[in-house]
């Protein structure tokens, strides 16, 4: 979905599936904000955005927030045993860059790389409050990839795990928090992380958590993608005891727990 000024750009479809848009008003300061859902947004966007500048030259040049953005996963070229996946991360930001707005704002993305591929990109990592008034004792990062991006954002005693996955076929072959058992047992722990899918991860390391004497175990993702909806309906069956987010892509499954005081 793209808003312009809060309004959604797209006014329906024709039979053939195409999208016709409406005309929104323009305003001495105007902005997009894209909930991305799939491929089409991004087309949505640029083509709104070329519509804008065609039209409007003498307005203010729009901003652009993206909650969650996406190709971040495609953060290099990744050489898999059946093809080579390129690099398509680079190929979004530079269609991104080409609509030259005035910034671009995004909540935690995946990848380090986005601040260096995006022009003008403002980076927004959430510190939920229930880190400080449940009083944790450690945050968890699920792998060694979190681990590098938010131990250098958060000063939070920490610990991390390692897992061992199938490029191919994404499957998770092994996985270990590389703590002591002395380092969590008895220590309320929160399983911090980015974006889930299909929940593997935090399943395993809940579990492995929990197997070395954690006192309890809750978990926070920023993004949640639709792919999750299982996960979110049953994550305590997993060791998990809340489980917070952002949410922002506006998963309708997602159900906060009460306690969950910051909105986003």
């Amino acid at each position: 979905m793209v808003l312009f000024n809060d309004e959604n750009i797209v006014g329906g479809t024709f039979p053939n599936g195409e999208k016709y848009y409406r005309a929104i008003d323009v305003a001495t300061v105007n902005y997009f904000e894209l909930i991305f859902e799939s491929n089409e947004d991004i087309f949505n966007l640029l083509l709104y955005k070329k519509y804008i500048d065609d039209n409007f030259p003498y307005n203010s040049t729009p901003e652009l927030s993206i909650p969650f953005l996406p190709y971040c996963q495609s953060d290099r070229e990744i050489k898999a045993d059946d093809c080579i996946h390129i690099f398509s991360f680079k190929y979004f930001a530079q269609l991104i860059n080409s609509a030259n707005f005035k910034a671009v704002y995004c909540c935690d993305p995946h990848s380090r790389v986005a601040a260096a591929a995006i022009d003008r990109l403002m980076i927004k990592y959430f510190y939920p409050m229930e880190i400080v008034h449940k009083n944790y004792d450690l945050l968890c990062y699920p792998d060694m990839g979190a681990y590098g991006k938010y131990r250098e954002i958060f000063n939070n005693p920490c610990v991390y795990g390692n897992k061992k996955r199938d490029l191919t076929t994404g499957k998770i072959l092994s996985y270990e928090i590389l703590a002591d058992k002395a380092d969590i047992e008895g220590k309320r722990i929160l399983i911090y992380d980015d974006l889930i899918m299909g929940g593997r991860s935090f399943k395993e390391c809940a579990k492995a958590l929990r197997a070395l004497g954690a006192a309890s175990v809750d978990l926070y993702v920023t993004h949640i993608m639709p792919i999750a909806e299982d996960f979110c309906k049953t994550y305590k069956e997993f060791g998990i005891e809340n489980f917070y987010s952002a949410n922002t892509l506006k998963q309708p499954f997602f159900v906060p727990p009460k306690d969950q005081i910051r909105k986003f």
